[in-house]
């Protein structure tokens, strides 16, 4: 749930406010609220509409605990779009700085997914206690009806705050998502072994823009074939500009490479 910033200067886009609310018996529960900081008029007059929505989209995935670690299939889901396209744009975040820090950090987890964690330049957790009034000791029944009524009179709905930010700044609706999503899919029928082949590009250190530009125009194929026959040519200093010149030049497989290369992606 995303709140309207208090006039502090200084802060942060976004601050996620983590309170430990009693339960029975004892326990706290954490609770966390997402608001807005003051930093978030200058990330709005600085950065593009397109970063401002992938923004967003991780700070969207904010637990309980004030953290948000998504990972690219999560982010794509947000967005609507492919997941390496969400990779994609997670990766120009990763090199986007502000304040100093990079605004999302790729983490490997334990599992060995890769998630996108909020700089915390972008998104500061901060501990907050209640107001004296809320200690007070409510029966169970009210209980819920109180929280109810706070919730009503204190929060925005994520969805109007969502709603009026792609007014305000001219993103595309979800239908509107779907129809390019769809279009896209009609238009690279070979859709998975296109995104293997950008993916494959970006792990020998390919640009993701110019990985995507050169499977468009030399076809995933071609560029597989360069990536597979890299490790069987010698004297590479820089693997990456050499696959771009052995794709737009068209280089022929080293004599020593095995032949099921050939067979397999023929």
């Amino acid at each position: 749930m995303i709140h309207v910033p208090k006039q502090v200067e200084d802060e942060p886009p976004f601050i996620a406010e983590i309170m430990h609310e009693p339960q029975h018996g004892g326990h706290f529960e954490p609770i966390c609220r997402v608001r807005l900081g003051s930093g978030i008029r200058r990330l709005l007059r600085e950065l593009s509409a397109d970063r401002l929505h992938d923004i967003l989209a991780v700070v969207s995935f904010t637990t309980n605990n004030g953290r948000a670690a998504p990972s690219a299939l999560e982010v794509s889901g947000a967005l609507g779009v492919f997941e390496w396209q969400a990779r994609l744009r997670l990766h120009r975040l990763a090199k986007l700085t502000w304040d100093g820090e990079p605004v999302v950090r790729p983490v490997r987890q334990s599992s060995g997914r890769i998630t996108f964690v909020p700089s915390t330049t972008v998104l500061l957790q901060r501990e907050v206690h209640p107001p004296k009034a809320a200690t007070v000791t409510v029966a169970p029944a009210a209980r819920e009806a109180v929280v109810i009524s706070s919730r009503k009179k204190y929060s925005v709905p994520r969805q109007i705050v969502e709603q009026q930010l792609l007014v305000a700044h001219g993103w595309q609706t979800a239908s509107e998502i779907n129809t390019i999503r769809d279009a896209t899919a009609a238009t690279y029928p070979k859709e998975n072994q296109q995104m293997w082949a950008v993916q494959r590009l970006m792990k020998s250190g390919v640009d993701g823009r110019l990985a995507v530009k050169l499977v468009d125009e030399y076809g995933a194929s071609n560029c597989i074939s360069q990536v597979q026959w890299l490790p069987y040519r010698s004297g590479i200093k820089q693997p990456a500009r050499y696959l771009v010149g052995a794709i737009q030049r068209g280089y022929a497989a080293p004599p020593d490479a095995p032949s099921f290369f050939e067979e397999q992606l023929g």
